[in-house]
């Protein structure tokens, strides 16, 4: 039941959280009409709060859930995994924007590749990991989950797994936790932006502005 009040609570608030978030991308990386965006594992949602008018390309692995059922229209698709697909290395776009992926990527080699392409197919970009700190983790709407035990933390992933809940405990069972020094490292060049919540970090976001004579 608390479960279910959190995720109620958090839907209620997403959109208030994205349209603030977006407002401020736009002002920090001077994104303007006519840019070409790549959304790496992003859905239209996101783009709903954007104020300026964009080429957009949402990059998503095949068998990304519930995507297809969307109104694409309007927008471009590729089918690819970024941290992995040789092809996207001879793509470019003017922008790069990454909202709460990296931490489903658990291998930090494949971390390291992915940011590197990141970088590589755009000279300014936007990554945003949320905060392991914060009082509630956004994936599993657990509070304080990264400070639970191994041990408890498979029980709940078990559980979730044998009660309705198999996409939760596929999803808990790759996240991983981001620190701020991590995202620092995969991406020094970049800027930092902290969001707040409450008075709590909820999420970092690295990014790079828009070069004044690009698109």
């Amino acid at each position: 039941m608390i479960g279910a009040a959190i995720e109620r609570l958090k839907h209620n608030r997403q959109h208030v959280w994205r349209q603030k978030r977006m407002t401020e991308v736009v002002a920090r990386t001077g994104l303007r009409d006519g840019v070409r965006i790549l959304d790496i594992g992003g859905t239209p949602d996101m783009w709903q709060h954007l104020s300026v008018k964009a080429d957009i390309t949402l990059l998503n692995l095949p068998d990304a859930p519930e995507l297809y059922a969307r109104d694409l229209n309007g927008y471009s698709m590729i089918e690819a995994d970024f941290a992995a697909d040789d092809f996207i290395l001879d793509q470019r776009w003017d922008f790069a924007f990454c909202n709460s992926v990296l931490e489903h990527v658990p291998d930090p080699r494949r971390r390291q590749r992915f940011a590197d392409t990141l970088q590589k197919v755009a000279p300014a970009w936007w990554v945003q990991v949320p905060a392991p700190g914060f009082p509630l983790e956004p994936h599993c709407h657990m509070p304080g989950w990264w400070h639970y035990p191994d041990a408890l933390k498979q029980r709940l992933i078990t559980y979730w797994r044998h009660n309705g809940k198999e996409f939760r405990a596929d999803q808990m069972t790759t996240t991983v936790a981001i620190e701020l020094t991590e995202l620092q490292t995969l991406f020094p060049d970049g800027e930092i932006f902290t969001e707040t919540v409450a008075g709590f970090t909820k999420s970092w976001s690295a990014f790079k502005p828009l070069d004044q004579t690009t698109a």
